[in-house]
């Protein structure tokens, strides 16, 4: 990667071939782990600054004023010069300063209004810790359940709607991405099967926990979670 110069303007090119025309008007050499930190002129974007990373993809931040790392997380200013916080391992933009925690081997943000799951902090509602329970494969988050799934390196983890309780399962939503848009979860985090539909008998808004005990986030305690829903 060069950097160049323009008309007084700078830009980026890659083995000798622009990738980003001279619009910026000053570029930084970074040691962040990225290439370089990017700034427009004031009259263009109100001096927004973008991060360029070493393979040349702009990754296109809005962020503003004097930006500074803190371990993940960017700090700075939207365009009205309110604060702005950016989650660089996912990409995501907050509103209020979030602290980066682990409940249950998964990462989360917490909040002023709770927990949610860092890599999917839009999808899932924020709960308190004291309403977020789990076992060793499943964390139960109110309508959401998150099922981590071995990897080769660690855990990995997906997000699932929960539509109905069964005695000894979950019923998820699929959302379309398998022929059969249900699945059939145990409450220890076993894949039990697909269904197209669940039968009425068979449904039931409030799990029927029997012996299968969860531990609390907050507690660290084992129990059984029934007096949630009461």
């Amino acid at each position: 990667l060069e950097i160049f110069m323009k008309d007084g303007l700078y830009g980026i090119a890659k083995d000798g071939r622009v990738i980003h025309q001279p619009l910026f008007e000053s570029v930084k050499r970074s040691d962040d782990g990225y290439f370089a930190w990017c700034t427009y002129p004031y009259m263009v974007y109100k001096s927004r600054t973008t991060i360029i990373d070493k393979e040349g993809r702009d990754l296109k931040l809005r962020m503003y004023g004097g930006l500074e790392w803190d371990g993940d997380l960017l700090m700075g200013q939207d365009i009205d010069g309110k604060p702005l916080y950016w989650d660089k391992q996912y990409g995501t933009y907050y509103s209020e300063k979030p602290q980066f925690v682990t409940v249950a081997g998964v990462p989360m943000v917490k909040l002023k209004d709770g927990f949610t799951l860092r890599k999917y902090p839009k999808l899932v509602e924020h709960k308190k810790k004291r309403d977020i329970f789990y076992n060793g494969r499943i964390i139960w988050m109110g309508d959401w359940l998150i099922f981590k799934r071995k990897e080769r390196d660690g855990y990995d983890f997906e997000a699932k709607k929960i539509i109905s309780y069964g005695v000894f399962h979950f019923y998820v939503w699929n959302e379309g991405r398998y022929n059969r848009p249900i699945s059939v979860i145990s409450k220890e985090g076993i894949f039990l099967g697909y269904l197209d539909f669940i039968a009425e008998k068979d449904r039931c808004k409030k799990p029927i926990w029997g012996t299968t005990p969860l531990i609390n986030a907050m507690t660290g305690k084992e129990g059984f979670p029934d007096d949630y829903f009461r």
